[in-house]
């Protein structure tokens, strides 16, 4: 996958809390994916996928984020679903109507 950009030093609010980080641009339809990378700043930290939460310290303050507690997928917005196909990510666009 071919990076588009970097953006470094930006504030991200998760669960109340603010992180710093640098962020690659990537062409998916994500809002914010940290990865292997980004785990690698945080040095030891604790990880339970059983239970969903990552435990950390940050400037000596213990965080615990939690993961989302459904396993559903989310609906596709629309500027994601635009996003995909001026990239021509996906072959095409479909729509259901809920009421047939």
């Amino acid at each position: 996958m071919e990076c588009e950009g970097e953006v470094q030093y930006i504030t991200v609010q998760i669960q109340g809390h603010s992180l710093y980080i640098s962020a690659y641009v990537l062409p998916i339809a994500a809002e914010l994916v940290l990865g292997s990378q980004w785990l690698e700043t945080l040095d030891t930290h604790l990880v339970n996928y059983k239970e969903g939460f990552l435990t950390f310290y940050i400037n000596g303050e213990l965080i615990t984020l939690h993961g989302e507690t459904s396993n559903l997928p989310s609906l596709a917005q629309f500027h994601q679903l635009t996003r995909l196909q001026a990239r021509n990510s996906i072959a095409e666009l479909c729509h259901s109507n809920s009421n047939t």
